[in-house]
């Protein structure tokens, strides 16, 4: 069996004062900030400093709270640990637990794989829900640079960058997405034509059908480059007339229709 140090857990009365000694008397580096404490990363060590919990149940005290290490065999570790008299499931069941054995081993089968595996695409014994498409498309071009916040997770990154290595496909959409965006936004009509070129030479079919829409209707978008005027205004009144229609059909009169028409406030 080999074994592979994962994190060393101190727990301190000042964790913040904690990290700041480390830093800077031995060069470590924050790697996160939780709920309950600091990550900190110890030339390759992880470090994590955090007060006591007021939610354990088990007996707690300050200094080196536990060492966590990795085993490449885990049911043979468990089995060599429950010769020497080690209960795992005895110990949760005393805080309360009421799950089986099965679920233990389970979840800390799951724990291992994520703690012990290096491939970010496809980590083993995690389970990830599949975002929305409107979401998606924030994590992959980003609404934050537009003026809308998105909260910044390290899953969100992670899903980026595994999804962009199983499809390079994306990747490159989600770049001239951007690039795209951004000629709009600086009204950049010569790069716009370039970025036309290369969207009609593109791998991904998404790209080359919006390229091929553009050029059948390129003279209103060189307009939209050019004109300082916006069909924004219409289209939203259009959107919102829809949205009207669509909450009260079936279930109002056309006087009410009319009062909210003419009368949104």
């Amino acid at each position: 069996m080999a074994f592979k140090l994962n994190h060393v857990h101190l727990k301190t009365r000042d964790p913040a004062a904690t990290i700041k000694y480390y830093m800077e008397n031995f060069g470590a580096t924050l790697k996160a900030t939780t709920d309950t404490g600091f990550n900190l990363d110890l030339h390759g060590l992880q470090l994590n400093v955090t007060d006591l919990n007021a939610t354990q149940k088990h007996e707690q005290h300050y200094g080196i709270e536990h060492i966590a290490v990795n085993t490449d065999d885990y049911p043979g570790t468990l089995a060599s640990l429950n010769k020497q008299g080690v209960r795992i499931l005895e110990e949760l069941r005393a805080q309360g637990f009421k799950g089986s054995r099965g679920t233990v081993r389970l979840a800390m089968a799951r724990a291992y794989a994520r703690a012990s595996s290096t491939d970010k695409v496809c980590r083993p014994g995690q389970r990830a829900s599949t975002p929305s498409p409107q979401r998606a498309y924030a994590w992959l071009v980003g609404w934050d640079e537009r003026g809308i916040q998105v909260p910044e997770r390290a899953e969100h990154s992670e899903f980026v960058q595994a999804l962009c290595a199983i499809e390079p496909e994306i990747a490159e959409a989600s770049s001239m997405a951007r690039e795209f965006l951004g000629l709009i936004h600086r009204r950049d009509v010569d790069n716009f034509d370039r970025w036309l070129g290369r969207a009609r030479d593109s791998k991904a079919r998404e790209l080359r059908r919006f390229a091929a829409s553009i050029a059948a209707d390129l003279s209103a978008v060189r307009a939209a480059f050019d004109s300082p005027w916006s069909s924004g205004q219409v289209e939203g009144q259009i959107n919102r007339l829809k949205f009207l229609k669509r909450q009260m059909y079936g279930r109002a009169k056309l006087d009410l229709l009319r009062a909210r028409v003419l009368h949104p406030n």
